[in-house]
């Protein structure tokens, strides 16, 4: 198991505006193609609704099994954190992520092609440890999108509960 720094917490909720979209599959190659676009469309449906670029973020992402279909898909939810106040944006969802009692928390740096690795090595330190997954995971995106992936620093978030002992 790679060696990872993770910290289980509880997580604040997050009022955000959001799209979702359907991917073929979990990973890279699926979520990528699916998830590009939406930031870009929803930060500019945030800025047409009267917010500048520094009111609004960081960007986030949840990603939550596809129950459709083979059941192989992945509903992939992106947008940004946008102030309390902010009660509609004409294009999007608005809401509020719940708060995470408990979750399982790490930073993936750089670029988003080995985020599957990062990944990987948190859910190998929540079985190593006695927790299980709880929920639906979250990205948090730290670095405006326009600078490098190389730079990047993306929080992953996995609500997580102990194993109940038999």
């Amino acid at each position: 198991m790679a060696e990872i720094s993770v910290e289980v917490r509880a997580v604040e909720p997050q009022h955000v505006a959001t799209v979702t979209r359907k991917a073929s599959g979990f990973g890279p190659e699926n979520i990528g193609p699916v998830i590009g676009p939406i930031f870009p469309a929803v930060g500019a449906a945030v800025e047409q609704a009267g917010l500048s670029p520094t009111d609004y973020g960081p960007a986030v992402a949840l990603y939550a099994p596809d129950e459709s279909g083979d059941g192989t898909g992945a509903l992939v939810t992106a947008g940004f954190v946008i102030p309390d106040a902010v009660s509609e944006v004409p294009g999007v969802e608005v809401s509020t992520l719940p708060v995470l009692e408990q979750a399982a928390v790490t930073v993936h740096r750089g670029e988003m092609a080995t985020i599957g690795e990062s990944w990987d090595a948190l859910v190998q330190w929540i079985q190593a440890n006695g927790y299980e997954l709880a929920g639906v995971c979250r990205e948090v995106y730290w670095t405006p999108g326009f600078r490098p992936q190389s730079e990047w620093v993306t929080d992953l978030v996995q609500p997580v509960r102990p194993v109940a002992s038999a």
